[in-house]
């Protein structure tokens, strides 16, 4: 973080740093090992604005990684670089304890907090000129859309720095899972349960409910209904989510635009074929049910992001604003990972190994769970002998299944097959191979091939409703 002080700028109403609370807890940490290493690993040199307490609190941690006590004896030998007009060492330390000596001991935490909070601010204030120097310098035909991604990512780096929420005692954490399971048990029967549901009894069982954190890879052949499939996911989840106020759904669509999502979400509420929606081909009177359903799919919450040719860094930078601006972020889908943008120079290969990690991160960062579309390797399951995907199917591969905690298929097998029928000639064949198909047409199976913290390989079975592009339990 930048520590300097903006010395032409107007005073501003809240201060951007309090020399007395820095003092404070420098004072206190010289006599109580304990307080020091309560701070130790939130408050860094760095965030002190005056230099001789950023320089001390810089010697305390070279003490302690030397083995030795953080106390005033052992400072001389790790404070350096001091001028010499500054009072002598020794007399500085024993003025700050006696100044901490004097506050009330219950004080010194709320005097932490001041130190970090402010060194935040300024954080935040550092990244926002980052962000203009960056806006200044872009080409006039930058869209705003863009710039406006610029001040978000810049922000967010800010935001990022701050590790104190990652690093707690192991008995916290227990504490933190006790909380929230005792929160869903006085619920009662109206408890949604831990986690966001998948609406589909088949998916739950397969991935379990969405878990904040988590990454879920959800791979198909292309045309499968991998976008069919997440969406009824989504809606289901954010049903739940809207009730219990966790903010909005995001879906990153780069292949579809918002429109077809929305008008697949219309064709399975109102029962119409899908194609027919899209065509405009509907009566009077269903033009007027389709506005009804239309206002009704506010329910959901969600927001569908159809800018094409994303980077995985403005997707990131696109779901911190939605977090920032609509009252935080329940979860999110990204559509696909094959097509998502490449920066310069990028191969695919390392585009999608790099994207996959970026995704997992940003799950934990944002403690949301995110559902990204992965794309099989359609020539590999056609000359496999099964016909039946798996993990190494998946492009990416071996990177993209490490990063995710779940990884499920959808997967029609009639899409196999259809790529394999035998010449009209050979009619015995061919007539067999027509009763194979009628008998798998409609049919989807749902099956993980890794699950973290579950129980792996489970199918089952779903009924794909191909006019109005949507899955249902069996």
């Amino acid at each position: 973080m930048n520590d300097r002080r903006r010395q032409n700028e107007p005073k501003p109403d809240s201060p951007l740093f309090s020399e007395k609370a820095e003092s404070i807890v420098v004072g206190t940490a010289l006599q109580d090992a304990q307080f020091f290493w309560d701070c130790h690993g939130k408050i860094k040199p760095q965030y002190f604005t005056v230099p001789r307490l950023a320089r001390i609190w810089e010697g305390m941690i070279k003490a302690v990684e030397k083995g030795r006590p953080p106390t005033p004896n052992w400072m001389p030998l790790f404070v350096n670089d001091l001028p010499n007009q500054d009072d002598p060492l020794t007399f500085y330390l024993n003025v700050l304890m006696n100044d901490a000596r004097e506050e009330d001991r219950s004080t010194a935490p709320m005097h932490a907090d001041t130190v970090y909070n402010l060194a935040n601010k300024r954080a935040v204030l550092d990244s926002l000129d980052l962000a203009r120097q960056k806006i200044l310098q872009a080409d006039f035909g930058t869209a705003p859309e863009r710039l406006q991604d610029y001040a978000i990512k810049a922000l967010a780096v800010s935001i990022d720095a701050d590790q104190e929420k990652d690093i707690r005692r192991y008995e916290d954490w227990a504490e933190a899972a006790w909380k929230e399971t005792a929160t869903n048990y006085e619920r009662g029967e109206d408890s949604p349960g831990i986690g966001l549901t998948c609406g589909l009894r088949a998916v739950e069982d397969v991935m379990g409910r969405l878990l904040p954190g988590k990454l879920y890879i959800l791979a198909g052949m292309s045309g499968s209904g991998k976008s069919a499939i997440v969406r009824q996911i989504i809606e289901s989840a954010m049903e739940s989510a809207s009730a219990q106020g966790m903010g909005v759904g995001y879906i990153a669509s780069l292949e579809m635009t918002g429109k077809e999502y929305a008008q697949r979400g219309l064709a399975q509420s109102m029962g119409i074929p899908f194609s027919e929606i899209e065509k405009g081909a509907l009566k009077p009177a269903e033009i007027d049910r389709m506005y009804d359903h239309a206002r009704r799919l506010k329910r959901f919450n969600m927001v569908v992001d159809s800018r094409p040719g994303m980077t995985i860094d403005e997707i990131k930078a696109r779901m911190q604003k939605l977090a920032i601006t609509r009252g935080g972020l329940a979860l999110a889908a990204i559509d696909h990972l094959l097509i998502i943008g490449a920066e310069k120079g990028e191969s695919l290969f390392d585009k999608v190994t790099r994207a996959t990690m970026k995704v997992k991160n940003m799950a934990k960062e944002m403690n949301i769970p995110i559902i990204l579309l992965a794309q099989l390797t359609e020539k590999k399951i056609l000359e496999s002998g099964s016909g039946w995907p798996n993990t190494s199917h998946i492009f990416g591969g071996e990177t993209t299944v490490q990063n995710a905690d779940v990884v499920a298929f959808i997967h029609r097998h009639e899409m196999v097959l259809s790529k394999k029928e035998p010449s009209k000639e050979a009619k015995d064949k061919h007539d067999k191979w027509v009763g194979q198909m009628e008998n798998l047409r409609g049919k989807a199976t749902f099956f993980n091939d890794k699950r973290r913290g579950g129980a792996g390989r489970i199918t089952r079975d779903l009924r794909f409703i191909g006019e109005t592009m949507h899955f249902e339990d069996i």
